[in-house]
């Protein structure tokens, strides 16, 4: 059943008064695909790599302690 004009303004007026709830509360909304903007900022970069590589050698050594390596 396809919805008229006003039914489809009406939904998006009970969206936005959500949205505008969210953001009084200190919540924000982001745009559907706003995370993509991010995507790629560590490419080539020296620190996130060496993040990569201390936090890969952590968890190993966490998993070793613990019994589970492998897991």
């Amino acid at each position: 059943m396809s919805m008229t004009l006003e039914d489809r303004v009406a939904a998006l007026e009970r969206e936005m008064a959500e949205f505008r709830k969210l953001s009084l509360h200190g919540v924000d909304v982001l745009p559907k695909d706003e995370w993509m903007k991010t995507f790629g900022w560590a490419k080539a970069d020296r620190h996130f790599e060496e993040a990569l590589r201390l936090g890969a050698e952590w968890r190993a050594r966490e998993n070793a302690d613990k019994g589970n390596a492998g897991s």
